[in-house]
Parts: structure tokens; sequence; C-alpha cells
């Protein structure tokens, strides 16, 4: 962990996390107009705690949405599955985890699809939940 070392910053812990998608998928730091899946966006923190109550441990929680195309329920289902395996070349979450030492994949939620103005499904998406420990 970073005990002893400064946290990175907000904008260094999104960019590590970026560094490493990027190897794989297209990333972006800021919701574009339009998405061009598969691709993640990497957000701004949900949750920052300067000192929990775990002895002077801060912690920064970062959102990696992950978005694949919705041509069918299955197909992107089995896209969407691929890329949130523990490990293998395909696994976002083994990347998002080398970003370093204190980078942790904790969650998995809010499962959905993204739809275009007339209300059609274009992407099938989720949200990563990224715990920085310092």
């Amino acid at each position: 962990t970073f005990r002893g070392a400064l946290m990175p910053s907000i904008a260094d812990a999104r960019e590590a996390i970026k560094t490493q998608v990027a190897t794989l998928l297209r990333c972006h730091d800021y919701m574009p107009a339009q998405i061009a899946p598969p691709c993640v966006i990497v957000g701004l923190p949900t949750n920052y705690d300067v000192n929990d109550t775990q002895g002077d441990t801060a912690t920064l929680t970062i959102p990696v949405m992950l978005y694949v195309p919705y041509a069918s329920n299955r197909a992107a289902e089995d896209q969407i599955e691929r890329f949130l395996a523990s490990s293998g070349d395909d696994s976002v979450l083994a990347l998002i985890e080398a970003a370093g030492e204190g980078y942790a994949v904790t969650a998995v939620r809010d499962f959905g699809t993204l739809d275009n103005t007339q209300g059609t499904p274009t992407a099938l998406g989720c949200t990563i939940e990224v715990t920085v420990y310092a």
C-alpha cells in the first residue's frame, strides 16, 4: 500500500487507471458526447476519505464505467463478462489492479443499457468501483 508514502493525487490516480486500461480499450476521463464501445470512462471520485477509522489510512473511490456494444443481449453480456474476468488478456479488472500496489477493484455494480435519443439500447455497461489505498 501507500503507507508512509504520499497518496497519489486524484488526477494521478485516474491517469494510472486510464493508462493501464488503455492497453486494451479506448479510455476517456470525461463523458464524451457519443461513446464508441467498447470503452471505459474513468470518473471523478465518488468518495475521498482523508483519514478513515482504520489507522490514518486515506482511501479514494473512483468509478470506472465499462461499456460494450449492444447488438444483442447475449452478445453484449458475453463481451462484458469477458472484460470482467478476474484474470486473462481481456481482464479490465486485472489491468486496473496492475495500476499500482494500492489499487483494488472493490465492486462491480449498476449493470444496464445506455440508450440513444430514440430509446434504443446502444451499449451495455456497468460501473467498476476502484479503491485506492494510501
